[in-house]
């Protein structure tokens, strides 16, 4: 991710932060102040899902998000709970 906030290299940070939770056995105060912002910043599904999940909260009537809302239901049952949750409660998808 290329996210700069105020010169600062959020985005690098951000994955830097994902990659050592993966290594910790628990979570670091940094990383529970993270879940305390926002409890999707290092989901246990893939970054991609993720992102193209932000883009469709954010941009809901772009072409390539309305395609891949639309493919969402198909895959409903590989879906982690929490997926199905975030698209249900955003009203992004009905189940």
């Amino acid at each position: 991710m290329k996210t700069v906030h105020d010169g600062f290299p959020l985005g690098e940070w951000l994955n830097r932060q994902r990659e050592l939770a993966k290594k910790r056995s628990g979570p670091s105060p940094t990383q529970q102040a993270l879940a305390a912002i926002y409890p999707w910043w290092n989901p246990p599904w893939t970054i991609w899902w993720q992102r193209a999940y932000h883009h469709a909260h954010t941009h809901p009537r772009h072409p390539a998000t309305r395609q891949w809302l639309h493919n969402q239901p198909r895959g409903w049952l590989l879906l982690h709970p929490d997926q199905q949750h975030l698209l249900t409660t955003a009203d992004l998808i009905t189940a």
